[in-house]
């Protein structure tokens, strides 16, 4: 919590509108970071060693990824499934249905 409020680690939220750069910037930043370390499968803590006072960024990619997600978009697709779980398993939907977050490593016929 400290560290926190002292600045020391920051939101990507944050650390763009405190350090000013864009969100590929940080993006450039956090993921090639020396000092980069996975915390959960889907959060990563990256010292910014090029920014002032080298700040630890949580997420450094997440503003960039939404800025990619959105652009040139004003809408999203939203689908609503049902699946009989005694013959199609949550895993096996997730895996060969939706595929993998890779979409190098998803199945070809995956959505």
């Amino acid at each position: 919590a400290e560290a926190v409020a002292k600045g020391n680690v920051l939101s990507a939220k944050d650390a763009l509108q405190r350090l000013g750069m864009t969100s590929a910037q940080l993006f450039e930043e956090a993921q090639y970071s020396s000092d980069r370390m996975r915390l959960t499968p889907a959060a990563y803590a990256s010292r910014l060693n090029g920014a002032p006072n080298k700040p630890i960024v949580i997420n450094g990619f997440a503003m960039h990824w939404r800025d990619t997600f959105f652009e040139g978009s004003d809408s999203l697709m939203w689908m609503t499934v049902e699946f009989d779980s005694a013959t199609l398993s949550w895993e096996n939907f997730l895996t060969n249905i939706l595929g993998v977050m890779n979409p190098v490593q998803a199945a070809k016929d995956s959505i």
